[in-house]
């Protein structure tokens, strides 16, 4: 398995969180903090998910929940650039998520 990697940074389109790794239940914990302080920053959060080639249903759930959270806030929260597997994964269980491609973030 591949080890995760948090990378939370403020951008004028609000904060990007950007994984790099598999996200299953060994390392959902850490995801959910990144999450929680991407949250808190405010403003709309994007997860950019290029280098995530693997999510289970949990982190789905979490993802899901942290949209939520966004949405009551007042904000938003969009998955950038998911990898095939993880998209495949969207499109099986109908998450509704906001997805765009990493291009549209970094122009932001």
């Amino acid at each position: 398995m591949t080890p995760l990697v948090l990378d939370l940074r403020p951008s004028p389109a609000g904060p990007v969180l950007h994984p790099a790794g598999e996200i299953d239940a060994t390392n959902l914990d850490e995801l959910a903090s990144a999450l929680d302080r991407a949250l808190a920053m405010g403003g709309p959060v994007t997860v950019e998910l290029t280098e995530v080639p693997f999510l289970d249903g949990r982190a789905l759930d979490l993802l899901m929940s942290a949209y939520v959270q966004a949405v009551m806030q007042g904000d938003d929260l969009r998955l950038a650039s998911p990898r095939p597997k993880v998209r495949r994964l969207l499109e099986i269980t109908g998450a509704r998520l906001p997805v765009c491609e990493a291009t549209e973030v970094r122009a932001a």
